[in-house]
C-alpha cells in the first residue's frame, strides 16, 4: 500500500452535473422535437460515397440540396462518407429520436453523440 494521501474530487465548474451542463452549453441548438433548449445529444446519419449507387433518391436530393456538386463529406474509418441528417435532442426525446433515426434504411448508418456520462467527470484537487 503507498502512503500518499488521498485526492480529493469536486463537481466539474462548481456543478454536479457540470460536464452535461457544459455539453449542452457547447451543442446550442433546441431539441428538434420539443424546441426546448435542453439539447444534450447529437443523432447524425451518414451514407457512404460507395452506397451512393443503390440509393439514387438520396442521390438525387443531394444534387439538388448542392447544385454545383460540391458535396461536403467526411473521412470516416470505413471511407468518404456524406452527412444526410442531423438531429439535436434533449433526453426526454432522445428515445423517440432513437426510434425514428432507427428506421432508415440499411445503406444509413447513425452516430450518437450523447456527451459524457452523469457525474463522471470530476476535477482532482489537492
Amino acid at each position: 500500500m503507498s502512503n500518499s494521501s488521498p485526492v480529493r474530487h469536486k463537481a466539474f465548474h462548481g456543478v454536479q452535473d457540470g460536464a452535461r451542463a457544459m455539453h449542452a452549453n457547447l451543442l446550442k441548438r433546441p431539441c428538434a422535437c420539443c424546441k426546448t433548449r435542453l439539447s444534450t445529444a447529437r443523432l447524425t446519419s451518414y451514407v457512404m460515397v460507395s452506397d451512393l449507387r443503390n440509393a439514387p433518391a438520396v442521390l438525387a436530393d443531394l444534387l439538388e440540396t448542392y447544385p454545383t456538386r460540391q458535396v461536403p463529406t467526411v473521412r470516416l474509418k470505413a471511407g468518404l462518407a456524406v452527412r444526410i441528417a442531423m438531429a439535436d435532442s434533449c433526453p426526454s426525446c432522445l428515445p423517440t429520436m432513437e426510434r425514428v433515426f432507427a428506421k432508415s434504411p440499411s445503406y444509413v448508418f447513425t452516430t450518437i453523440d450523447r456527451g459524457p456520462a452523469a457525474s463522471t467527470a470530476s476535477v482532482a484537487c489537492s
